[in-house]
């Protein structure tokens, strides 16, 4: 199981460095909101990670727990679709990178985030954790990993918690931040927050292009 674990640390450090998130619990605690809806909007996205993983790997391996030839074929295909897909994601964030001068346009629904309630940010953490176009593919890459690892069910779903909860980490650091610093520490948070939001496009480009060389290489070892 460590070692399953080890292969998925990137996919996981992927997840925790996606800038959008941090941005999105930065603006909450700096609103009106507070650390709540942070806290809501961050179990959300570490329940919609977990959910997601656990489909794809039941997907993967038809629920059963066999390791045969067929599950590793399927895991290495998977490997290497979503390698490819990662790579064309790199491409894309390189592209969209604003002009010299330019400041790079907020997502509209951050804006809007100070007036959703606790639940509709543990929603909204839910969908955006899976669901975002960005991340489907990192956590389908790793649930591949662990479907071809032999685990056990009780060391698959402990796996599966763990690639969850590292995905996760980015989110509680402002939060941990914010609870040292209280009032103290907004200046920070709202610091990192522009930071965040000039570079998103490069960050994300390094993270697939590393992400999808990692998935591309373990594919090609497992199909040839």
């Amino acid at each position: 199981m460590i070692s399953t674990i080890g292969n998925i640390l990137p996919f996981a450090g992927g997840l925790a460095l996606s800038p959008i998130p941090l941005v999105a619990v930065i603006l909450m605690l700096t609103g009106s909101s507070g650390q709540r809806n942070a806290f809501a909007f961050s179990l959300g996205w570490f329940t919609g990670i977990l959910i997601l993983c656990g489909l794809v790997i039941l997907l993967v391996t038809g629920g059963s727990e066999s390791t045969g030839q067929d599950s590793q074929t399927i895991a290495g295909i998977v490997k290497l679709a979503f390698g490819a897909l990662l790579l064309f994601l790199a491409w894309k964030q390189w592209t969209s990178q604003p002009e010299p001068g330019q400041e790079a346009e907020p997502a509209a629904w951050l804006a809007a985030l100070d007036s959703y309630s606790t639940v509709k940010c543990f929603g909204f953490g839910c969908l955006l954790g899976p669901v975002n176009v960005k991340n489907f593919p990192i956590v389908t890459s790793a649930a591949a990993v662990i479907s071809a690892s032999g685990l056990g069910l009780a060391q698959t779903s402990l796996t599966m918690v763990v690639f969850a909860f590292l995905g996760t980490v980015g989110l509680l650091v402002p939060i941990a931040l914010y609870l040292m610093g209280g009032e103290t520490s907004k200046e920070t948070l709202q610091s990192w927050r522009i930071w965040l939001e000039r570079n998103n496009a490069i960050i994300l480009c390094v993270l697939f292009l590393c992400l999808g060389l990692n998935a591309l290489g373990k594919g090609m070892s497992i199909l040839f």
